[in-house]
Order: C-alpha cells, then sequence, then structure tokens
C-alpha cells in the first residue's frame, strides 16, 4: 500500500530536481567544458551585486513558501509549504517546515547533520561538514532533502553564489523592475537547455532573492506517452521568500534536532526489508503439520500463547547463509520468553541438512516439507523468507529477502509481540468531500473517519492516509493523531496546504487507504480501505 505515497510526491520532487540542476548542483569532474554564458548588461550587474552581498551573510533567516501545481488528465493537485531556513556560517544550518504535508527537515549544528525524511519516517546523522556547501559536495542525504524541498539554498550558502546560479545557464536576461510583496525588484530569466527560471533579486544596497519561479514547458514537451490521460500535461512552481532577517541576535537561531513523533534513527535511508504489504500479513497462519528431522512433528494451529518465528531456507540459497544465523541468534535473546524458532527445508536431503548446519555451526529445529506445502501456503517465493506469529496465531512481519536492518527491525518486532497484550484495529470508516456538491474547476478537499477498535492505542506517525482518485494516487500523508481504544478521529488535510481541481464532469470512483507503519500491530487489514466515488457536477 505505501508504494502510492511515492507517486504522489514524484513530481514535486521531479520539479526541485530539475530546478536544483540549474541551481549551484557539483560541476561534473570531467568532460566538456560548458560554453560561457551570454548574460546580458543589467543582469550582469544584478547578479554581481547580488554576489557580493551574498557572500557577506554570516547569518540570516528567511521564510519560503512553495506553490506546486501539478495537473495529470481531469485532475490538478494544489500543493502549498512553508519552510524557515535559518543559516549561521561556516557550518550551521536549520531547514525545518512550518505548514505543509510532509515536514522535511535538515540540521546542522556544527559537529553533526541530521536529516529528516517524513515519508520513510526516518532520520540520520552524519559528521557535519566544515562549510555548508559541503553539504552538496559529499553529504549526500542532506543535499538530497535540501534539494527536493529548497532547491534554491545552494545559491544562498554558495561561496561563489554567482557561479551557483548560471551554471548550466546559456543565457541571462533582465526583464524589468516588478514588486514582489511590496518590495521593489530586478526581474531575470535564466535559460537553459531544458528549464528557464525566472528570479526576482530586491533593490538598493542589500539585494535579497525574493522569487524564483521555473518553466517546465520544455521538459513536459520531451515526456513519452504525451497522450496518455494520466500523464502530467502541467506543472507549475513557485518558491516566494519573505521575513528576511540579516545578522539576526546569535540566541534566535535555533540549529537542534528533535526526532518527530514515530519517527526512527537509522544508518541509511529506506533500509528496512520488513514487508507488511505480503498479503498474509494481518490473517491468520495457515495450518500445517510437518516431520521435524531429528523426529516428532511440527503442529503449527490457531493461538499458541507463544510468538512462533518461521525461517524458511534452502542449502543452495546464498543469503540464506547469513540470514539463518542472524534469526537464531534473535530468537535466542528471547530465550525463556515464550519464543519458537522452526526451520522449514523443503529441497534438500536429510544429509544434507545436517552438514549445512553443521558448517554454520548451528543447532536448530528444521521442519522437512517435502511436498512444498507449507511453502506453498506461506505463498514463499524467494528465499530467505521469515514469517512472524504472534500469540494468536496471527502472521505480523513477513521478511523477503535478508539485508538493511534486518536483525534490529526482528528483534524490536519480537520485543513488541511479547510485551503487547492488547491489539490494535485501525479502521476507515468514512470519507466525506469538502464541499459535498462540486463543479468543473472548483476547489475540492476531502476529510476521513478513522477508527480504533482494538484495545491498545495507536500512536501518533505510526499510520498513514492515501487517496487514490480516478486512478490516480493524489495525496498520502502520515498522521500525527494517536487515537485510544475505541475511539474515532477525522483526518483534514488543511484546503490551503493541499486540495484537488476536476475540470470536466463525471463519476471518479476513489480508494482511502489508513495504512499502518512498519511498526504498528493491526489485528485485521480487511477494514483499512474506504471506497466510494467522487461526483463532479457539470454546468
Amino acid at each position: 500500500m505505501r508504494n502510492g505515497r511515492y507517486r504522489v510526491l514524484a513530481w514535486l520532487w521531479m520539479a526541485a530536481a530539475a530546478v536544483s540542476a540549474g541551481l549551484g548542483q557539483t560541476a561534473p569532474v570531467a568532460g566538456p567544458a560548458e560554453p560561457p554564458a551570454q548574460i546580458d548588461t543589467q543582469a550582469e550587474q544584478v547578479l554581481q551585486k547580488a554576489q557580493r552581498h551574498w557572500q557577506s551573510l554570516q547569518a540570516f533567516e528567511v521564510q519560503v513558501e512553495l506553490q506546486l501545481r501539478v495537473q495529470r488528465g481531469p485532475i490538478t493537485q494544489s500543493f502549498r509549504e512553508v519552510s524557515r531556513l535559518a543559516v549561521r556560517k561556516p557550518n550551521r544550518l536549520a531547514l525545518r517546515q512550518e505548514k505543509g504535508l510532509f515536514n522535511p527537515s535538515v540540521v546542522c549544528d556544527g559537529n553533526f547533520v541530521t536529516s529528516y525524511k517524513p515519508l520513510l519516517q526516518e532520520y540520520l546523522v552524519r559528521p557535519a561538514p566544515e562549510h555548508l556547501e559541503g553539504l552538496f559536495d559529499f553529504q549526500v542525504e542532506a543535499g538530497t532533502v535540501l534539494r527536493a524541498s529548497l532547491p534554491v539554498v545552494q545559491p544562498l550558502i554558495a561561496k561563489d553564489p554567482y557561479q551557483a546560479l548560471i551554471r548550466g545557464v546559456v543565457r541571462g536576461v533582465y526583464l524589468g523592475e516588478e514588486t514582489v510583496d511590496e518590495v521593489r525588484c530586478h526581474h531575470l530569466q535564466l535559460e537553459q537547455r531544458n528549464l528557464d527560471l525566472q528570479l526576482w533579486i530586491s533593490q538598493g544596497d542589500e539585494p535579497l532573492l525574493m522569487k524564483i519561479r521555473p518553466d517546465f514547458a520544455r521538459i513536459l514537451d520531451q515526456l513519452p506517452n504525451r497522450d496518455d490521460p494520466n500523464q502530467v500535461n502541467a506543472l507549475e512552481q513557485c518558491w516566494q521568500l519573505s521575513q528576511w532577517q540579516v545578522a539576526p541576535e546569535s540566541d534566535s537561531l535555533d540549529f537542534t534536532f528533535a526526532p518527530p513523533p514515530g519517527s526512527r534513527q537509522v544508518d541509511r535511508f529506506g533500509q528496512s526489508t520488513e514487508n507488511t504489504s505480503h498479503p498474509l500479513v494481518g490473517l491468520p497462519a495457515p495450518k500445517i503439520t510437518l516431520p521435524m528431522l531429528e523426529g516428532g512433528q511440527l503442529e503449527l494451529s490457531g493461538p499458541r500463547d507463544r510468538v512462533v518465528l518461521l525461517d524458511f531456507w534452502a542449502s543452495w540459497c546464498g543469503p540464506c547463509k547469513t540470514a539463518m544465523p542472524v534469526a537464531v541468534a534473535t530468537a535466542r535473546r528471547f530465550a525463556g520468553q515464550d519464543v519458537e524458532l522452526y526451520t522449514l527445508n523443503a529441497s534438500d536431503s536429510p544429509e544434507k541438512i545436517r552438514s549445512f548446519l553443521k558448517g554454520l555451526k548451528l543447532s536448530v529445529p528444521v521442519a522437512l516439507d517435502e511436498q512444498g506445502r507449507a511453502f506453498e501456503r506461506y505463498q514463499v517465493r524467494s528465499i530467505p523468507h521469515t514469517v512472524l506469529i504472534d500469540r494468536r496465531g496471527i502472521i505480523r512481519r513477513v521478511y523477503v529477502g535478508y539485508g538493511g536492518d534486518f536483525q534490529r527491525d526482528l528483534t524490536e518486532a519480537i520485543g513488541r509481540l511479547l510485551a503487547d497484550q492488547g491489539e490494535r484495529d485501525l479502521v476507515c470508516r468514512s470519507v466525506r468531500w469538502e464541499p459535498q456538491t462540486s463543479g468543473p474547476n472548483e476547489p475540492v478537499g476531502w476529510a476521513c473517519e478513522l477508527q480504533n477498535a482494538g484495545t491498545e492505542t495507536i500512536p501518533a506517525g505510526s499510520y498513514s492516509v492515501q487517496l487514490v482518485l480516478g486512478g490516480q494516487t493524489v495525496f498520502w500523508g502520515p498522521l500525527f493523531l494517536s487515537i485510544a481504544p475505541g475511539r474515532t478521529v477525522t483526518y483534514r488535510p488543511d484546503p490551503e496546504l493541499w486540495h484537488i481541481q476536476i475540470d470536466r464532469a463525471g463519476t471518479y470512483p476513489c480508494t482511502v487507504i489508513a495504512d499502518p507503519d512498519r511498526r504498528i500491530l493491526d489485528i485485521r487489514q480487511d477494514n483499512n480501505v474506504w471506497q466510494g466515488v467522487l461526483t463532479v457536477q457539470g454546468p
């Protein structure tokens, strides 16, 4: 279910990446030299003056507002985000979102730089560079977050702001004077091969960047399948900078990072191998009866009042040689705490199994699935394949493959199952449109009611909501509302931060998914989905 979260933001990321490509990305080490940019006299004067002033800034704070509109077929999504950027050279920075749906952040306190990705609800910590420009040189994760959320950062902190602005530019034109937020500005256009950037820089002795707007027309023209009704056919994006504070008091800038609720520190983004979207998660474990390698039988059926770990493997499987010892060691950490481990083998002879285990110096119970029935019932398509079953006989986790944080995730999951005597059941009860009736090109918002039908509180930040409309994932967001047992909460995205418009009348099927995080133990998944329609009335 969670794959839709990436589709809903793919165009926001693409747009930001395209802009950042012309705003100071590190130049390639080798390759043909770019021809010099043709900058007209007035534009050159404005950029050189801005460079001198931006280089002189040792500390500043500014609010940045993003407006984004993406149209695919008849549906247009509108996003608004407000962030605050604080900088103190040489190497302190804080980017925090004040309003918006996704709340990305990067904080560099001079010793460490912390990057947080809300889509993953993960953050990582790295040593700080000596200069903030190093965030884009070698702090890949921090630079990625900065470019995705605020690509105008690099020209403001670069040692050479002029070069950061004109890299990749083939022509620069002065377009005149305009007013932005009651500030008189120079209006420039920087033309690249695939993208034009319009800049507004304030007039006066202390020129500041006030606005930036890219033109994506040439990029969209190059997209394949232009006749596809779900292809992006319009993309508008604009950043406006305001509330500039130059040289603020030293104690007014905060460069500390506070982990958001439900987040966790990782060594690498997205490294978990845990798979909670497996079709068996949340369902009773299939019944199996198998002979054991050293005699006796494994009978798995219904509640056992124990946590059960099943590890499917074969001697020819290279990753199994690494995964099995980890699973065994993890289970043994809970010795005496009602945890049972069984390994299942379908293809090896008893002699081969014993030889394999001897080579790994392991002594584990092995169930012989010679007919492959257990592999089939547990939908094992590749190995290693590890299944975690709770005391009630419900499958809680399925790990396919090995890598990343497998051991830590498995340890945490077993610990939660042992400690959890209650149940959580996230239910998507209803959805309403706001307004209930709308016409073509009228803004539409939505709200949904979520219930905890279980007996344990569902923590804030442990689940998300996804909206699929007309075959498009148009919304995804993590929710930071805790839900007490038996209680219902209403989630309503702020229409000033997100809404849709549909340009033609019709009936559009929709699906809303209440998607539990990989760490929540949701006893059912068949009630997490609501399906209905959105009707747009004709004139």
